[in-house]
C-alpha cells in the first residue's frame, strides 16, 4: 500500500535524522547539513518530497532533545524484548516501528499544509510525492 511505503521511509528517516542530531563529540551538525545527509539516503525510494524530508528531519531532532543520551527504542523497549524473545514476528516489528506519517504547516509559503488540503468537511486531498514533470505526482 503506498501510504506505508511512505511511512517506511519517512520513519526511516526520522531515525536516520535522530541518530545523527547529535555527533559523537556533543556538537550538533547544521540543519541544512542533517536534511542533506537524509535526504541523500533515501532519495532514491522516489517517494518522499523534500518537503516531506524536511519534516521527518525536524522531528528527528525534537526527539533527540527529548532523548539526548540517543537511547530512545523507535517501536518500544518492551516491544524490542519480546522481539528478541520470538513473541512477535519481523513483520509486526516492523510495523511498530512506523511512525505515523509527519507533514507540516507553513505559514510562510503556503499558510498551511503543503502536502494535505481540506476541501470541505468530508474531503481531503493528500498531495505526497517528488515531482514528476513540473507537478507533485500525487499518487
Amino acid at each position: 500500500m503506498f501510504l506505508d511505503d511512505l511511512r517506511r521511509v519517512q520513519s526511516a528517516a526520522i531515525r536516520t535524522a535522530y541518530a545523527n542530531a547529535l555527533a559523537a563529540d556533543g556538537t550538533k551538525p547544521k540543519e541544512m547539513d542533517l536534511r542533506n545527509q537524509v535526504k541523500a539516503r533515501f532519495v532514491h525510494e522516489g517517494l518522499l518530497d523534500s518537503w516531506a524530508f524536511h519534516c521527518a528531519m525536524k522531528l528527528g531532532i525534537w526527539k533527540r532533545k527529548l532523548t539526548p543520551d540517543g537511547t530512545a527504542i523507535f517501536g518500544g523497549r518492551s516491544e524490542l524484548e519480546r522481539r528478541s524473545k520470538g513473541l512477535i514476528s519481523s513483520d509486526e516489528w516492523k510495523r511498530k516501528r512506523l511512525h505515523p506519517f509527519v507533514s507540516f504547516g507553513d505559514r510562510q509559503k503556503t499558510r498551511g499544509n503543503q502536502n494535505v488540503h481540506l476541501i470541505d468537511e468530508t474531503t481531503v486531498v493528500i498531495k505526497i510525492g517528488r515531482k514528476e514533470s513540473g507537478g507533485r505526482s500525487g499518487r
